[in-house]
């Protein structure tokens, strides 16, 4: 299962404005220091520095690409904790904001004992109580909230624009 916080990199690009320029997503993952190789066809990958998550542009057939991206339990491969695919015609914004949440080196919060990660996590006690989890999830979603209504009146200004006058000298167009 693809962590809820990469998941969410995407999700929330979705509801964010669409920047005017998208970053390529390869820097970002450099940025975080994974390994990355181009090739003169068109593919691509990189891997994480414990290398156990690879981001790949592979070849879908002569004519498509697609976005790859698999964890494992072991370096360089191994039994797949998890995996997503996406295909090369998704939103640049989107595949950036998913590769920004999953090169972030901040943790993920879970409580205690949850079996929502693989058996191989590691767990640490942390300062962060409950509140202050579902203080920032809120922050969050009314954050979410706020650039989604945002997008939906800029949307509404541009549908209600008034139509360009008629012509006078053009005549009115018959229905039946």
């Amino acid at each position: 299962m693809v962590p809820a916080e990469v998941l969410a990199g995407l999700t929330d690009a979705l509801t964010a404005p669409v920047p005017q320029d998208v970053p390529d997503l390869w820097p970002v993952l450099a940025d975080a220091d994974w390994t990355y190789t181009r090739n003169d066809d068109g593919t691509a990958q990189a891997v994480s520095p414990d290398q156990l998550v690879q981001v790949e542009r592979a070849r879908l057939s002569h004519d498509g690409f697609v976005w790859r991206t698999d964890a494992t339990e072991q370096p360089g491969g191994g039994p797949q904790i998890w995996h997503a695919w996406l295909h090369d015609t998704t939103p640049a914004h989107l595949l950036v904001g998913f590769v920004t949440a999953l090169a972030s080196p901040e943790p993920v919060q879970r409580g205690m004992h949850d079996l929502t990660g693989h058996y191989s996590v590691t767990q640490e006690r942390s300062t962060i109580t409950g509140d202050h989890i579902v203080e920032a999830h809120i922050g969050r979603l009314e954050a979410a909230r706020a650039r989604a209504r945002a997008a939906r009146r800029v949307q509404l200004a541009t549908q209600s624009s008034p139509a360009p006058a008629r012509s006078a000298a053009a005549p009115a167009a018959h229905t039946r």
